[in-house]
């Protein structure tokens, strides 16, 4: 766990417009947005075996569609916990990383873009943007740390000793599929994704949860299925790291 990724898969950008108007000719793909990286700078862990990490294992919970991460460290003398979710009321999505003891928490965050871009870092945050063929695109992180320090410079957001992090990242583009030119708002990405990622952070992780479970469940909950008399008779297996049943 010395070092862990969370991509943008779930928002992805065209590189140009699909199937253009006044041709058949398909004229762009779709890329990777881009991703986030956590690297452990507590000394906890490492690919040795004597600071392996211990007890690790994924899970996600349907029921409010929450993944998690769970793992200890070589002695099990700590225990780390990774929540994240991906909130349509908000915009955004939010990481939260914990640990059973205060101060145990050291981490620096970067960004990498999935295409060429242009990439900064200032006062806890990150962003990139660039463009494509055709749309123009944007992304921001936001580190909030309770506890300990943070700092921030060319090469990304440290923060040491914090009891608790809190990222939230914001990432968008141009496209406009109502527009003859496919794209609108160019000018106003950059504040959005800003004005997405402090709404998040003033909000907090535990409302934004909230709110994203009752969004989820109008959905999810429609229908209620069940099986008179079953038993899952198949016990919980970890197969790659994941609950499986």
């Amino acid at each position: 766990m010395a070092l862990t990724r969370t991509k943008y898969n779930s928002t992805r950008k065209p590189s140009g417009v699909v199937r253009a108007r006044t041709t058949a000719v398909p004229t762009g793909a779709y890329q990777n947005f881009g991703s986030l990286f956590a690297e452990d700078l507590s000394g906890d862990f490492d690919f040795g075996s004597d600071k392996k990490v211990k007890n690790y294992y994924r899970a996600l919970d349907l029921t409010r569609a929450i993944g998690s991460t769970h793992f200890t460290n070589a002695d099990g003398s700590k225990t780390y916990d990774r929540t994240y979710l991906a909130s349509f009321p908000d915009r955004v999505i939010a990481v939260r990383y914990a640990c059973n003891k205060p101060g145990s928490l050291s981490l620096r965050f970067t960004l990498k873009p999935g295409v060429k871009a242009n990439l900064s870092y200032a006062d806890g945050e990150g962003t990139f943007s660039g463009k494509l063929t055709t749309v123009t695109f944007n992304a921001r992180m936001k580190v909030v740390p309770v506890g300990g320090t943070m700092t921030t410079d060319a090469n990304g957001v440290e923060v040491r000793n914090a009891d608790e992090i809190c990222v939230y990242l914001a990432a968008g583009t141009d496209f406009d599929a109502y527009k003859t030119t496919y794209i609108s708002n160019t000018a106003a990405l950059p504040s959005t994704m800003k004005e997405r990622v402090d709404a998040a952070a003033q909000k907090g992780m535990a409302a934004i949860m909230t709110d994203h479970v009752a969004d989820y469940r109008n959905y999810f909950d429609r229908v209620d299925f069940s099986l008179e008399g079953s038993e899952n008779a198949i016990p919980y297996q970890q197969t790659g790291g994941c609950l499986l049943s």
